[in-house]
């Protein structure tokens, strides 16, 4: 069952709410007696990382760190 916490208190002590709502237990923060607000874990990441497709796909050229001739008359010849 979700705790009922008012709204100034969820304002002033957000830790504790924030340790409770991990153990995934729910909170409702209320004004005057009506809910406001349901506060709730951002959605897991786990799965969506894309480290890695690409791979094979890419290629970078010899040339990578060569000066291009358009900007020739700037460089300073590092």
């Amino acid at each position: 069952m979700p705790k009922v916490v008012n709204a100034h208190d969820a304002k002033n002590q957000p830790f504790p709410l924030a340790t409770r709502d991990a153990t995934r237990k729910g909170i409702v923060v209320t004004r005057n007696g009506k809910p406001v607000a349901e506060p709730t874990r951002p959605p897991s990441r786990r799965g969506s990382t894309l480290l890695g497709a690409f791979k094979g796909q890419i290629h970078m050229a010899e040339d990578i760190d060569a000066t291009l001739l358009e900007f020739e008359p700037y460089s300073t010849g590092f």
